[in-house]
């Protein structure tokens, strides 16, 4: 006695009951009983698709967001942090002055803390609040911190919707700023001159001050830029930042 429960572009799934010789074959009730629980089992079968797929795109988005070069904290109702990536634990590691457990999240000095722990309520109140920022400043360097309710209520995860109720952006201006050569040569066949300049750009630093920090002369420092230009697409310095810093040259290897 058998059935094919479920049939899709991933293959098939067949059910097969056996009885041995002595045992004799199935009664009519136990072929209704079977007809009955089929459709239970393709149901159950079909769950079970449907949360590994969820799992997989949970996995997927957690593993993009540990691609970003900026850290990210999720936070619950109660402000206790749920999950972050791993830029967020490479900041605080470096000793930013700021401190993370599995309560809460935390400055080093009360002014401080106080002020985070302000714009965290702010945030979870979400009566359209957009947001608020406050910086870090230590030894170690300048800290961004820049708070913001998720707004998952609609979102078709609810179960991510019922934790996450706001997000915490880390910048560190200094880490923040780099770009990796590897990815500017993949986009857009920059050398590694070229690149090196892409990345001056995108520290803040002019063409003067390059010619300096290189040792190239201005000539050969705009030849280069009118390349980059001619691969990128753009026409100005601000506008070939702006593509670099917002596009994917900016994720971390």
């Amino acid at each position: 006695m058998g059935a094919n429960v479920m049939e899709n572009d991933k293959g098939h799934f067949v059910i097969g009951l056996h009885r041995s010789f002595k045992t004799g074959s199935f009664s009519d009730a136990n072929i209704s009983m079977f007809n009955l629980l089929t459709p239970h089992l393709k149901n159950t079968i079909e769950i079970q698709n449907r949360l590994h797929e969820h799992q997989q795109q949970c996995r997927a988005g957690y593993d993009a967001i540990d691609c970003l070069p900026f850290g990210i904290v999720f936070l619950d109702r109660n402000k206790r942090p749920i999950w972050h990536n791993r830029r967020a634990a490479e900041i605080i590691s470096n000793g930013k002055s700021l401190n993370i457990t599995s309560d809460k999240i935390y400055c080093e000095h009360a002014v401080e803390s106080h002020k985070l722990s302000w714009l965290i309520d702010e945030a979870l109140r979400q009566n359209q609040y957009q947001g608020g920022q406050m910086s870090l400043s230590s030894e170690a360097g300048n800290l961004t911190i820049f708070v913001v309710p998720l707004g998952l209520e609609h979102h078709q995860y609810s179960a991510l919707a019922d934790q996450a109720q706001a997000v915490i952006f880390l910048g560190d201006s200094i880490s923040d700023s780099k770009v990796s050569t590897e990815i500017l040569h993949m986009l857009y066949a920059l050398t590694p001159a070229e690149s090196r300049l892409v990345n001056g750009l995108c520290e803040g630093l002019t063409i003067k001050e390059m010619e300096k920090a290189f040792g190239l002369s201005g000539n050969t420092l705009r030849s280069q830029l009118k390349a980059i230009f001619r691969k990128t697409g753009t026409n100005r310095q601000a506008e070939l930042v702006r593509r670099v810093m917002t596009g994917p040259a900016i994720l971390l290897p």
